[in-house]
């Protein structure tokens, strides 16, 4: 009799803690050192929301992972790269020379606004997976730090140079 009443209620229970521990598997994989999740399609954004630029095509691997013989930084990648350059520090003369600074290499800046939080280290945060590589590389150039964008970022910009501290005085 308590055989019963335990099967009939706990059963039910445990497949459905076995269905919801079976999809969290499938959408959320473990990789060593961080977490991913993979969105389900319906999850996805509209044409209308996803109608930013169309970041460059990435470098193969192989040539990412290249280094130069001759010493010289891997060549920046403009091409479709627009830039929104936050202001950290309330510098309006810092974040101007940056913007002048990033436009004189190609990039173009349509954005410019405040940052919501002020960085000691001015920061590229690309908005794409296919733009990691023009934001490594533009952070590499002037050892800056970089990392995929904040939720609070738009994606409407390609990739983010958050002027900091470091900035402030040049």
């Amino acid at each position: 009799m308590f055989y019963r009443s335990v099967t009939k209620w706990v059963l039910p229970w445990v497949l459905i803690a076995a269905l919801v521990g079976a999809g969290l598997w499938f959408v959320v994989r473990r990789e060593p050192g961080r977490v991913t999740a993979e969105p389900s399609s319906a999850a996805s954004p509209t044409p209308a929301e996803n109608a930013g630029p169309t970041p460059s095509p990435s470098p193969s691997p192989a040539e990412e992972t290249e280094e130069q013989d001759d010493g010289q930084a891997r060549p920046l990648i403009t091409d479709d790269v627009t830039v929104q350059v936050l202001d950290s520090i309330g510098s309006a003369g810092a974040q101007d020379r940056m913007v002048d600074r990033l436009v004189a290499l190609g990039f173009a800046v349509p954005f410019v606004s405040e940052a919501s939080t002020t960085y000691p280290r001015t920061t590229v945060f690309w908005s794409y997976p296919e733009a990691q590589v023009a934001a490594r590389r533009l952070a590499e150039r002037f050892g800056w730090k970089v990392g995929l964008k904040p939720d609070n970022l738009s994606s409407d910009a390609t990739i983010h140079v958050v002027v900091g501290r470091d900035e402030a005085n040049r």
